[in-house]
């Protein structure tokens, strides 16, 4: 038996990692890639998806049409509760996430579930990402959780 645990002052130290966010040509690079595989093509809609709206794994994962609404200035956006925070969102739906929702209306994964992406499992999501990046030629590391969001503000201002 072990009388004290040995745990008790053990302190658990955070390491800050520093995610770089894509680069507009990155982005581009990837948009623009043909893939003779309908399983990276999708993984790489679902992700220029996610670069376009912010929104993390789990919330593109839920996304549904209930979640499409008209905003104030007429056009449509995204309204909906964030999954990790428990907070609304509003978030612009542009022209290119507009039209992988339109992609996908049809899939069977989509039909099937209710929603609006066909996301498959964040574990092969992540695995068909290093693909896209190696084929793309892309040096940076590609996850569903990549800061892109930061970069996407300046890409749309020379649009």
């Amino acid at each position: 038996m072990i009388p004290a645990d040995p745990f008790k002052l053990f302190k658990k130290k955070k390491i800050k990692i520093t995610k770089e966010p894509l680069s507009e040509r990155e982005l581009f690079l990837i948009e623009n890639q043909k893939f003779a595989s309908p399983r990276l093509d999708t993984a790489r809609d679902i992700f220029v998806f996610q670069c376009y709206t912010g929104l993390a794994y789990i919330d593109a994962f839920n996304l549904k049409k209930e979640h499409i609404k008209i905003g104030v200035d007429g056009n449509w956006w995204i309204i909906n509760e964030r999954h990790k925070s428990q907070t609304v969102s509003y978030i612009p739906l542009l022209p290119k996430a507009t039209e992988i929702i339109e992609k996908y209306k049809n899939h069977p994964l989509c039909l099937r579930r209710g929603t609006l992406l066909p996301v498959i499992s964040n574990q092969k999501m992540n695995a068909y990402l290093d693909e896209i990046g190696a084929i793309s030629g892309v040096l940076s590391l590609l996850n569903t959780h990549k800061e892109v969001l930061a970069n996407l503000y300046a890409i749309l201002d020379k649009k």
